[in-house]
């Protein structure tokens, strides 16, 4: 294997823990739930910076990537608000801001012109807000957190993804 691969193989290592992690909060073993959610948040960390510091960059991995991150946020998403722990408009916006991302997407390559997938700074600290709110809502379930923290890190999370959302509008539009 070339190291420039080293980026995707982590992103879809990511995706593979996925069901594991999933299994874990089910189950109820929260400590292997944060445990793998804190290896899978790290991951994405260390794949973006690996790309970025060695110019490992590929056009799978520009896929892979930020379907890893979905995959893993969306099902948390999901099954936090499946036991009432999140409200439901969350989810519903989390994942209809990645439909319309999506959808933008299509739109844009119809255009003709080339899709650069770059997410903009928002983007990014909207996916570090969603990481901690499930990071909290698993430690939640180890240790006490108070509710007002969770409340907060939910109001943070429907800004930013609103926000986040309403500049990919933007930017594609002007584009």
């Amino acid at each position: 294997m070339y190291l420039n691969h080293l980026p995707n193989l982590i992103s879809f290592l990511r995706l593979a823990c996925v069901p594991w992690f999933i299994h874990s909060v089910i189950t109820q073993e929260y400590t292997i739930a944060l445990t793998l959610f804190s290896i899978m948040a790290l991951s994405d960390a260390i794949d973006g910076y690996l790309a970025r510091r060695f110019d490992w960059t590929t056009q799978i991995g520009a896929y892979l990537d930020p379907l890893a991150d979905k995959v893993m946020l969306v099902s948390a998403f999901i099954f936090f608000a499946s036991i009432d722990a999140l409200p439901l408009y969350l989810v519903v916006l989390v994942v209809g801001r990645d439909i319309l991302i999506l959808l933008g997407a299509v739109v844009f390559q119809r255009t003709g012109k080339k899709l650069q997938i770059k997410p903009n700074m928002v983007s990014k600290v909207n996916t570090v807000v969603q990481i901690i709110l499930v990071l909290s809502l698993i430690t939640a379930n180890i240790i006490v957190i108070p509710d007002i923290l969770i409340t907060i890190l939910v109001m943070v999370t429907v800004i930013t993804t609103l926000t986040s959302g309403f500049l990919y509008i933007i930017d594609w539009g002007e584009k």
